[in-house]
């Protein structure tokens, strides 16, 4: 499996929810699609581009692995956190820079659409964005189980919802 990893290094820090997961996670989405959407509606369900979107992708597509995933503390002290992309979503990071870049910068964070300057990107543990964004051109890490299998343990830091047909699994 193919992976990129996406750090995020913010200035001015403000107060931040003990759990920051679902508001990154909707305005990244938000910004997300206002920078990839050609359709004059927005309409993901009639759209003619949604099987090459990568927001339709991430967002709207049913019972499917999403390509993408946030990591971040919880009761976090600063505005920094990882995405990390997938197989085919990894040809596809300058959208998901751009949209971060927006969601920070232009769009805010959170209730008060707090902005936030942006003090580091890193893509794959390069710096994309200092200051501008740099032209960077990188390939996507391989991921081996093989190195991990014999000893992983997984321990769930953040909350964990599984839907399985459009329902949430429970324990």
């Amino acid at each position: 499996m193919k992976y990129f990893k996406i750090n995020v290094l913010a200035r001015n820090f403000s107060q931040l929810p003990p759990f920051i997961g679902s508001m990154l996670r909707g305005a990244f989405g938000v910004n997300l699609k206002d920078v990839v959407c050609i359709n004059p509606s927005f309409e993901c369900s009639t759209c003619f581009a949604k099987d090459n979107c990568i927001y339709y992708e991430f967002y709207e597509e049913k019972n499917r692995f999403h390509k993408f995933r946030f990591d971040f503390t919880l009761k976090p002290k600063k505005l920094d956190f990882s995405l990390y992309l997938f197989n085919e979503a990894c040809q596809k990071y300058p959208y998901v820079l751009s949209a971060l870049y927006r969601m920070l910068t232009q769009k805010g964070l959170g209730v008060n659409r707090k902005k936030y300057e942006i003090e580091k990107i890193y893509l794959g543990g390069e710096v994309v964005f200092e200051n501008e964004f740099k032209n960077l051109k990188t390939e996507p890490k391989n991921f081996k189980c093989d190195e991990f299998c014999p000893k992983v343990k997984i321990r769930f830091v953040t909350p964990l919802r599984i839907k399985r047909e459009g329902k949430f699994l429970r324990p």
